[in-house]
């Protein structure tokens, strides 16, 4: 046609046999405006192409794995939600208040179960006001006692437990055992403090009796 040629790319064959393949470039040789010839240059581009498909093998197991991976997260999310509608289930309905706590200096409140109002005749949202009414509702002659041996539980990474009375509405005086651990991460992080209040009024007035 007399064009350039540019770019074509052309299946070569060695002379063991074997194939390789070489992309041309050139431009025709002219003489009084008739194409007597062509010159150009063939570039061995097999390596090139080698590496293009083990690229494109690489970026296809690639999004396999991430085709994968995402179908497992779902998977992990699904009974992530599954797990903790059953939790909530069961520790709504125990006859304990369950709490989880921020490592904080506030002790803030994340969650809390519903049966708090029972006790108390509110319903906490969390945060540090709940913080403040739990310490608040302490008994005055358990106050000291109890924030003591919070503060050194959360100094220690020990377990806190610990018995004392609330100041619950109506004025009447209900006992708790309170156990708590600090959840932490797998490299040792604290991350929240979990505890459940299990209400011991009952046990405690019958050893007041005996």
């Amino acid at each position: 046609s007399g064009e350039r040629v540019a770019g074509n790319e052309y299946t070569m064959r060695h002379r063991d046999g074997s194939t390789f393949t070489v992309v041309f470039y050139g431009l025709p040789i002219r003489r009084q405006d008739q194409i007597v010839g062509m010159r150009g240059v063939a570039v061995d581009i097999s390596e090139l192409k080698h590496t293009q498909k083990e690229l494109e093998r690489a970026r296809d197991k690639l999004e396999d794995r991430v085709r994968e991976r995402t179908l497992q997260l779902e998977f992990a999310n699904q009974e992530l939600r599954k797990a903790e509608a059953k939790y909530r289930t069961l520790v709504e309905h125990v006859p304990a208040i369950t709490y989880i706590t921020a490592v904080d200096e506030e002790n803030t409140v994340v969650y809390v179960s519903p049966q708090a109002e029972t006790f108390f005749g509110t319903r906490s949202t969390g945060g540090t006001e709940a913080s403040r009414f739990w310490s608040d509702h302490l008994h005055p002659d358990d106050r000291d006692r109890v924030l003591g041996a919070r503060s050194r539980s959360r100094a220690t990474g020990e377990r806190f437990i610990s018995e004392y009375r609330m100041v619950a509405k109506d004025s009447r005086i209900v006992w708790f055992r309170d156990e708590a651990d600090i959840i932490r991460d797998e490299q040792g992080q604290p991350l929240y403090v979990l505890g459940i209040m299990l209400d011991i009024t009952a046990q405690r007035r019958a050893e007041q009796q005996l």
